[in-house]
């Protein structure tokens, strides 16, 4: 019962954030032949710093298993969607990076700015998936 309630509250955070026009995207971007996910530089340095040393293929525990940085430019529709609404949620409830590894690493804190970055680059990219369908 309560996956299927994160599973709507996601799906009602998605629509929510197509409802806003896109943010702009810097110029230079990092994407994927084939694949309309994009990932701006601005973006990139942010998540680099803050969240791959976790979420990618060569990372021990469950962190990977939930969000593969690695594995994101290959996703598409509900699969990116869902992804992309977690990632927001952990965003705007300072969930991520975790307070326990904050402890540990206290530079790798995001700052306010960091956070709206991530957040405007979530919903441009949930609105190109809606705008693609």
């Amino acid at each position: 019962m309560k996956r299927l309630f994160v599973g709507f509250a996601s799906l009602a955070l998605i629509v929510a954030l197509s409802a806003f026009t896109p943010a702009k995207t810097p110029k230079k971007e990092n994407s994927q032949p084939g694949s309309s996910f994009s990932m701006p530089d601005s973006v990139k340095a942010i998540v680099d710093h803050s969240c791959f040393m976790c979420h990618n293929s060569n990372a021990r525990g469950d962190a990977k298993d939930k969000l593969n940085f690695d594995e994101l430019s290959s996703m598409k529709g509900p699969q990116l969607v869902a992804n992309l609404a977690n990632m927001a949620k952990m965003i705007k409830n300072d969930w991520m990076p975790p307070r326990k590894f904050l402890k540990d690493h206290p530079e790798m804190a995001l700052t306010a700015q960091q956070k709206q970055v991530l957040l405007e680059w979530i919903k441009a990219e949930n609105n190109k998936i809606f705008s693609e369908n």
